[in-house]
């Protein structure tokens, strides 16, 4: 597999952990002063940082208030993803390389699966601005539906109507292979560290459905089963997106300075000139 350096395809790993900061402080606002559960904050442990795991939430007490001793407290990984974009897709990663670059020339190079796969937690929150909603999703469940939907034998390769290459399949046309590197490292300050993530696009409307579906089928009393939890934040929580994004004053000069189009939803929220990233 070849590699091209070309900063501008390229995202800096700084701002990319600042940018998932963003959705990791929704979800301790949101569901940090729960009367029944606690939450552990992992993110900082290196532990849980190889796991892929952000959070653990404990549950202290039941429906009516009593507290659970804690050999038998429930609790739960979780894994909080932000995606800027507005491009109407969930991006799953599969696969990230990690190269150390000499230059122009690759050093040397490592492979480890993505959070889909890789991920410790049992439930990741991928918070989308753009619509305002979180997706809960059932890590393992969400494989299964994956590989049973759109990753199996009937995969193919074809062609959209505007000529870009996708992975589809007799019944969904779409999953498009993406990628995105992020330059710096871990703590973003090394330059010559590139993290090349690959995975799929999963459209948004897909998710809504799988939502909804699950729904109902749980309502007949058919199963049990969550893949996928779909939260409306601003009807559920009375927090718009714009409330949000404004606590971050680095996302101006992001959002101005970016040439991917599906971030200009984002232009009106903030002043016009943009400030210096901080």
């Amino acid at each position: 597999m070849a590699y091209e350096f070309n900063n501008d395809d390229h995202f800096d790993m700084k701002s990319q952990m600042m940018v998932g900061k963003i959705g990791e402080n929704l979800f301790l606002k949101i569901y940090g002063n729960s009367p029944q559960c606690e939450i552990d904050d992992l993110r900082d442990d290196a532990v849980f940082q190889d796991k892929d795991v952000d959070f653990r939430v404990r549950q202290v007490k039941n429906s009516e208030g009593n507290p659970i001793p804690a050999a038998k407290q429930s609790s739960w990984l979780i894994e909080v993803k932000t995606d800027l974009n507005d491009s109407g897709n969930v991006y799953v990663e599969t696969e990230v390389v990690t190269l150390v670059k000499q230059g122009y020339h690759v050093k040397s190079a490592s492979t480890k699966i993505g959070w889909l796969y890789g991920s410790k937690a049992k439930f990741i929150f991928y918070y989308y601005p753009a619509t305002n909603q979180i997706f809960r999703i059932n890590r393992l469940d969400f494989i299964e539906w994956l590989h049973n939907y759109h990753m199996g034998e009937a995969a193919r390769r074809c062609v959209d109507s505007q000529g870009r290459e996708i992975l589809c399949t007799e019944d969904y046309p779409y999953d498009y292979m993406a990628s995105n590197d992020n330059y710096g490292g871990k703590d973003g300050q090394n330059k010559n560290v590139i993290y090349h993530g690959t995975g799929l696009l999963v459209p948004i409307r897909h998710l809504i459905t799988l939502a909804n579906q699950e729904e109902d089928e749980r309502k007949r009393g058919l199963h049990d089963k969550k893949t996928v939890v779909v939260y409306d934040i601003g009807e559920q929580y009375d927090i718009q997106s714009s409330e949000v994004l404004k606590q971050y004053t680095f996302l101006s000069s992001f959002v101005f300075e970016t040439k991917n189009k599906h971030y200009h939803w984002m232009r009106d929220i903030f002043a016009r000139t943009p400030k210096q990233s901080v």
